[in-house]
């Protein structure tokens, strides 16, 4: 387990441990209130694959899908909205990849994919449509803060999946 912390420190940053580390912490003590065999080893293993995997596209997506765009004049593909759209592709097929190859059925996939790219949609569209500013609470979300802000409901979004998906950790097969 230290390892792997390490590996969230060191990687995706104090961001996601900040986030995890809480939402581990309740599952943890939930499911052992209940005196369910919670694996929160097999739990957190998956949550920071997904993690490293989304990064890896993300980074293969930098690094050479971006630059070859730009560099044959595509350039207008990997800009504003449509760069960061190809960009969580990049991330999803191999989170796509990991999940399958760990045998997970295409609709725990699919509801993985969607807690990460619909917390991005969602906060892309309230910018872009306007409804941030007309929002008491959302007047913080602006054109120059969504990213950042899709990031961070991004990993909220996984984790919250995560969450939900617990009791394949418990040895139940209900939800698989």
């Amino acid at each position: 387990m230290a390892a792997w912390l390490l590996v969230v420190i060191l990687w995706p940053g104090t961001t996601f441990l900040l986030l995890f580390a809480p939402a581990a912490l309740g599952v943890w003590l939930w499911e052992h209130a209940r005196a369910e065999a919670f694996d929160v080893w097999g739990w957190s293993r998956h949550l920071f694959a997904m993690v490293i995997a989304m990064l890896a596209g993300m980074t293969v997506y930098m690094a050479a899908i971006k630059p070859l765009l730009t560099a044959i004049g595509l350039g207008w593909l990997v800009r504003g909205d449509l760069g960061y759209s190809w960009m969580i592709v990049a991330m999803v097929i191999p989170m796509v990849v990991l999940m399958r190859f760990e045998g997970h059925t295409w609709r725990v996939t699919n509801e993985m994919c969607l807690g990460m790219v619909a917390p991005m949609v969602v906060c892309l569209a309230v910018v872009r449509l306007g409804i941030a500013p007309l929002v008491p609470f959302l007047s913080w979300l602006t054109a120059e803060t969504v990213y950042s802000a899709a990031w961070y409901g991004m990993y909220i979004g996984m984790i919250a999946v995560a969450v939900a998906q617990r009791c394949m950790y418990l040895g139940v097969t209900t939800r698989v």
